[in-house]
Parts: C-alpha cells; structure tokens; sequence
C-alpha cells in the first residue's frame, strides 16, 4: 500500500540508491515511481494506492505504474483491514462512480486517455495551461487561431463537459492531466 504524493525528504533519504534525482521531482511522480519499482520487481505483489486524489488523471497514471486497486479516502466505507482483505482475496475496492468507469475503459483500452482526450488536445490543453494564445497555439500546429477556436476548443469543452477556457485549465490540474507544479502535461 502507498500514498501517490510521498514527501521527498523522508523518501529520498531512504532509497536515492533505487530512485535516483527524486529530490527534483513532485511528490506524485516519486509515489508512481515506487509503484512502477514494486510492480516491476515483484509482479504478484497487488499494489494498492491510498490517496486523497479522485482524480481521472492520477487514477490512470497509477493503474499504467502497475496499482492493482485504488483506495480513495473519503470513499472508503469499511475498515483498511476489510479493504486488504478484498484486494489479497482477488476483489475490487469500491471507486466513485467517475473512476469505476475509467477502471472498466483502461481494462477494455489500457492506451486511452481521461474525457477521451486525443494526444494533440492534451497538448493545447498543456498550451492553455502556460498562458498561450490562440495565435501561438495555432502557429504551433501549423493551423489558423480559427481552426484552433473552433475545433479544439469546442472538442475540449464538450469532453470536459466545461464552458470557460480557464475552468478547462482548472479542471485539467485536479483531475491531475496538468502538473500544477511544472503546468506540462503528465505522461500517460
């Protein structure tokens, strides 16, 4: 069992000799790391991620690392003992409806991205997030700002059920698309 966020100082203290320049990294990267390790090393291990974070974004990121399950702590409605129990039995934990969902898409689809997002939109997204205009963005993709107002914009809002470019951004960073630390796109 792990946290997503693992604080740097008392984690690169212990294991820089497996991970190392994770004192350069945002505390979430350093938990998908250590997921990524387990899964890898010892693969019947079923890896469960304790986290505050229901977001889409985090979820996904740590289900490709090598998680089995996901625990959400204000969703948990038995004891952690229980919630082991389930996993080491070969059973799912109960997930807020948005990320039961995305379980059953990455188990269909492991390649698929949170809202159905396409490559290129994460990145405008990724564009947005750093401030950029239409303009530029468009420049970037060798298309007109109308190309990129009309379709992008409209594709994104739709998908992200938003209406404000701002909100888009917002929302990309809770659901853990953004990094709020480094406003680029996490890899999925």
């Amino acid at each position: 069992m792990t946290d997503l966020a693992i604080p740097r100082k008392k984690f690169v203290s212990s294991a820089t000799s497996w991970f190392p320049d994770t004192d350069k990294q945002p505390k979430t990267e350093i938990g998908l790391k250590l997921i990524s390790f387990c899964a890898q090393t010892r693969p019947e291990a079923k890896i469960v991620v304790l986290t505050v974070s229901n977001g889409c974004g985090y979820f996904l990121r740590a289900l490709r690392a090598g998680a089995y399950d996901y625990l959400v702590k204000d969703y948990i409605d038995s004891n952690l003992v229980q919630c082991l129990s389930i996993v080491q039995n070969g059973g799912r934990l109960p997930l807020p409806p948005q990320l039961k969902k995305m379980r059953a898409q990455f188990e269909s689809d492991s390649a698929f991205l949170p809202f159905n997002l396409t490559s290129k939109e994460l990145e405008v997204l990724d564009l947005y997030s750093r401030g950029k205009r239409d303009k530029e963005i468009a420049s970037h993709f060798n298309n007109s700002p109308r190309t990129i107002r009309r379709i992008f914009e409209e594709h994104l809002r739709e998908k992200m059920g938003v209406r404000e470019r701002q909100e888009m951004v917002v929302l990309a960073v809770k659901e853990g698309l953004i990094d709020p630390h480094t406003s680029k796109p996490n890899e999925f």
